[in-house]
């Protein structure tokens, strides 16, 4: 749609453009009708009226919605691009730190409302943190810290599967929501999160570099008052494999007990 026309239809007002329409669609119609009437040979018998309107809305129809219906599509597409834009992260394309909370309260909310207290199956938090980021930075500058970035994005999105959660909420942070899982299910996906990135090498200047991350988990229960709750339990997790020597996972229900 070009300014021109964008400044016409503001002017009109949705009341001025369907009246311009409504007069439009009467005076095309009026004079198809005198002219099919000429043309044909047409009388004012039951049949031909049929004929004549019949011509007249297959034509007029097509010739007023082509436009109107376009621009719906097209606004439907531009609706779509910017729902996608203001929850995703543009360089890993996981959720956002706005979206991944939202979404995340939202379903636990609906999780506990829902009376679900099966103790087998547990939502379940993983923070992850980008190991030597700073490091990564100074050698391949800012450029290369975004390309193993998106590289941990991608990796993520292909291990963790809807209608789990995966977002960015930090420089080097991410983190997940894992709906419906056990101790066994999380350390299945943790082992296979780790074999694809110890495999991964990420391109920087044609030379191939191999990246690690470390992660804490903690299971989300009942008595949680929100999300954070579940994620400090998880950085302590993380903290505690930082402090360690990183490239690796520990859970806090685990480590709590020890």
């Amino acid at each position: 749609m070009t300014l021109f026309i964008r400044r016409i239809l503001r002017k009109l007002g949705r009341v001025g453009l369907v009246a311009i329409l409504t007069l439009l669609s009467t005076v095309s119609a009026n004079l198809m009708n005198f002219g099919l009437i000429d043309l044909l040979g047409l009388d004012n018998s039951l049949v031909d009226e049929i004929i004549s309107v019949t011509v007249i809305t297959c034509t007029i129809t097509p010739a007023l919605s082509w436009y109107l219906v376009g621009l719906l599509f097209h606004i439907d597409k531009l609706e779509i691009e910017m729902t996608k834009l203001a929850s995703t992260d543009t360089l890993t394309h996981t959720f956002n730190r706005g979206f991944f909370y939202q979404e995340s309260e939202r379903f636990l909310s609906r999780h506990y409302a829902a009376h679900k207290s099966d103790q087998d199956l547990q939502p379940a938090v993983i923070i992850i943190d980008l190991d030597n980021l700073k490091t990564i930075n100074d050698l391949f500058g800012h450029s290369g810290g975004d390309n193993v970035l998106t590289a941990l994005g991608m990796i993520l999105n292909k291990v963790v599967q809807k209608p789990n959660i995966v977002g960015r909420i930090g420089g080097d942070e991410f983190a997940i929501l894992v709906k419906e899982t056990n101790l066994h299910e999380l350390q299945t996906i943790m082992t296979e999160l780790f074999e694809r990135i110890r495999d991964y090498a990420v391109n920087m200047d044609g030379q191939p570099y191999y990246f690690t991350i470390s992660a804490g988990i903690s299971f989300n229960c009942r008595d949680d008052v929100s999300l954070d709750s579940a994620l400090k339990r998880a950085d302590v997790a993380l903290y505690h494999i930082k402090r360690a020597e990183r490239n690796d996972y520990a859970i806090y229900e685990e480590i709590a007990r020890d």
